[in-house]
């Protein structure tokens, strides 16, 4: 399956303001709080001298690196999850030429994974389509649908009775394997596990 780099608008912004906060404390005063008030010796008068960079590290530094850590994983995982998500949405799209579309995508479970010298990633996801127009559909070995009932010639190539896909939200189980690149992840390969159709409601 050709290789799909997605660049996604994972949550650094959120992130970036997070760290912020963390170094830096609330950027406005709280109520009540007051400036501290210059000081006056003979005839010179010595302002209060501020260091909020200073006081930002020590901040910083009374955190908990775990906590970090945490946050710092959330942001990858978010990051894979959403380029999966773009990935899969991309394909139906195109395959079932707007039959099918993504209505949502959740993540069941994850794990790192050597293949043949390859460090990987899998995401298993659970994922609800919405079928547009009538279709009909063999196996899920990739998403192009038949627009029209098969014949008979055609239930015998696929070997199996092609079902028509109904207006109840069809949800397939699968799995997406990514790669750590130097820039970024990237979406290699996605497979559909199983599927069942749920009724409209």
């Amino acid at each position: 399956m050709e290789i799909t780099t997605v660049v996604a608008g994972d949550r650094v912004s959120q992130l970036s303001f997070l760290l912020r906060y963390v170094v830096f404390g609330r950027m406005k005063s709280s109520p009540g709080s007051e400036r501290p008030a210059a000081r006056i010796d003979g005839n010179k008068r010595h302002l209060p001298i501020r260091k909020p960079l200073l006081h930002g590290v020590v901040r910083l530094a009374a955190v908990p690196a775990t906590v970090l850590l945490v946050i710092l994983l959330a942001a990858c995982a978010d990051q894979r999850e959403s380029l999966v998500k773009e990935h899969l949405k991309q394909q139906i799209a195109e395959q079932s030429s707007g039959a099918l579309l993504l209505s949502s995508l959740r993540k069941t479970n994850g794990y790192d994974q050597d293949l043949g010298g390859m460090k990987l990633y899998t995401l298993e996801w659970e994922a609800r389509l919405a079928v547009q127009t009538d279709a009909w559909k063999a196996a899920w070995s990739d998403f192009s649908v038949l627009a029209a009932p098969p014949s008979a010639f055609e239930s015998a190539v696929f070997g199996v009775t092609p079902r028509q896909l109904n207006k109840g939200a069809t949800v397939l189980l699968g799995e997406s394997k990514l790669q750590n690149t130097e820039q970024g992840w990237r979406v290699v390969d996605s497979n559909v596990k199983a599927s069942r159709i749920d009724a409209p409601s």
